[in-house]
């Protein structure tokens, strides 16, 4: 009964008498009602609706019961101790090196330390060119066994410059529309000593046994120095790739030069499981051809700055007083760098 003193016959409820102030009464009539859920039908009939015989009301409601409790809307979501795969860095400072939770030697240095948690894949070949022709170049990655995070890379610049660099899971030959590769760094780059370390504005997650493409691009032809040796280490494999020509669109542009490989350095966090990676070495250098429709000059040999190096084979707890001139060299020799990374095996050209 829809009350205050009218009772159901069926699907029809007569008078509800909605005003009570006198003895009004509305000749009102509810028909028609559908079956309870979330949305529900009924008719209104005025004035020539009959009252029916009054019926027993069954003891099936037409819908349950909602119980109003004093619960909150939503249940707490409690706290578990499953870490979350988002970059965080709200650990930093713990003395403990989470890679896959966004730390790493570029965002923790005071946590993760190379060779440790990260290292650098170095080009130390001394075959060093560039070419005014030349605005970027494209290459790929092979990674071994552990899964490495990269997060930047280490260039020889000759001028100030413009960079982009963008990566994509596969090689570089499957696609040339960089609007399905990942921008990983866009910005300015100074060449003031030469050696500049860039970060990556994110990193890019390698899996095991994967390949992953890289192309540098820059805003000036001549701005950087390239290699003609591929290069490895036990984590990964950079191939010999193409130098090209100025980017002018989201498409890889031409190849300016063939058989080309980056110079100088590639750097990686580890996977939780990784083992620090043996020294650097050069791998073997694929074979070197120009393309028969090239038509551009030779890539110009670089003018590197040479250093001359002497090798004493003493014993020392301290630098002589006067210096090494009463001392004979077994070695002299000159070397294009004074930036040769720790680790076993001969040192520099010293052949010790």
């Amino acid at each position: 009964s829809i009350g205050p003193d009218g009772t159901s016959a069926g699907n029809a409820y007569p008078n509800t008498k909605p005003y009570l102030s006198s003895a009004h009464t509305i000749d009102l009539t509810i028909s028609n009602i559908s079956g309870a859920g979330s949305t529900m039908t009924f008719d209104i009939t005025f004035g020539s609706g009959s009252t029916p015989s009054p019926v027993a009301t069954t003891s099936e409601p037409s819908a349950a019961p909602v119980i109003v409790t004093p619960s909150p809307s939503a249940a707490p979501v409690p706290i578990t101790d499953a870490p979350t795969k988002a970059p965080s860095l709200a650990s930093c400072g713990d003395q403990v090196c989470q890679v896959e939770e966004g730390e790493g030697c570029g965002l923790c240095p005071s946590d993760c330390f190379s060779p440790t948690n990260c290292n650098m894949i170095s080009n130390e070949s001394t075959s060093l060119v560039y070419s005014t022709s030349s605005f970027g170049i494209v290459f790929d990655v092979t990674v071994e066994m552990t899964t490495l995070y990269f997060y930047g890379l280490r260039l020889y610049l000759l001028q100030d410059t413009a960079a982009k660099v963008y990566m994509k899971s596969g090689s570089y030959t499957e696609d040339d529309n960089l609007l399905n590769w990942t921008k990983v760094f866009d910005g300015s780059i100074s060449s003031s000593g030469s050696r500049q370390d860039v970060e990556f504005d994110t990193r890019f997650v390698a899996e095991p046994l994967s390949t992953v493409a890289f192309y540098v691009s820059f805003g000036t032809g001549g701005a950087f120095v390239y290699s003609r040796d591929g290069f490895s280490n036990g984590d990964a494999t950079v191939a010999i790739g193409n130098t090209m020509r100025e980017q002018t669109g989201n498409t890889l542009p031409s190849t300016s030069f063939a058989n080309r490989a980056f110079y100088e350095g590639i750097k990686y966090d580890y996977g939780s499981s990784t083992t620090p990676a043996p020294t650097s070495s050069v791998a073997p250098s694929q074979s070197q051809s120009v393309s028969p429709t090239e038509s551009t000059p030779a890539p110009t040999a670089l003018p590197v700055s040479k250093l001359k190096v002497s090798y004493y084979a003493v014993s020392l707890n301290s630098l002589p007083t006067d210096g090494f001139g009463s001392f004979t060299p077994y070695k002299t020799d000159i070397i294009p760098t004074i930036n040769y990374r720790a680790g076993g095996g001969a040192f520099a050209t010293s052949g010790r």
